[in-house]
């Protein structure tokens, strides 16, 4: 994604922002997937992961994001908690992995930085792609969860 897409669609996300600012302390938003690399086509939808204090059950979460968006915007969206989204990494969850090494920190929040510094652990324990899925270099037995 160019810097000027990338700042044009942050403007069009921005009242999303604002209304999960006021809802929850310190969001982190991610665009990822296909628009986040440049591979979107025009009818692509826009994936976002929400990741937030939420108190709701997961597919509750879903529900509560969508009436979120007043943006007109194809949103596909995502919500997990910081620990979820965590475990998530330190079980290698392509999503997870993916939507921190490439997607587009839309508000970073506190929690980004420490995310990068997760994923940057990881690969220094040999973190690799296979095929299909992220592995760790074999003598690695266990990540501390």
């Amino acid at each position: 994604m160019t810097p000027t897409a990338a700042l044009t669609l942050i403007a069009k996300l921005k009242p999303f922002c604002e209304r999960l600012t006021r809802r929850f302390s310190e969001p982190v938003v991610l665009l990822h997937g296909s628009t986040a690399v440049g591979e979107n086509m025009p009818w692509s939808d826009l994936d976002l992961i929400v990741i937030a204090n939420f108190e709701k059950p997961f597919f509750d979460r879903l529900a509560e994001l969508a009436l979120l968006n007043d943006t007109a915007l194809p949103l596909e969206i995502l919500g997990y908690t910081p620990d979820e989204f965590m475990q998530m990494l330190n079980r290698l969850n392509p999503s997870a992995i993916e939507s921190v090494e490439f997607g587009i920190p839309i508000l970073p929040g506190t929690l980004f930085p420490e995310l990068k510094r997760k994923l940057a652990e990881l690969k220094e324990l040999g973190l690799t792609r296979t095929r299909c899925t992220y592995r760790l270099a074999q003598e690695t037995k266990t990540i501390s969860l």
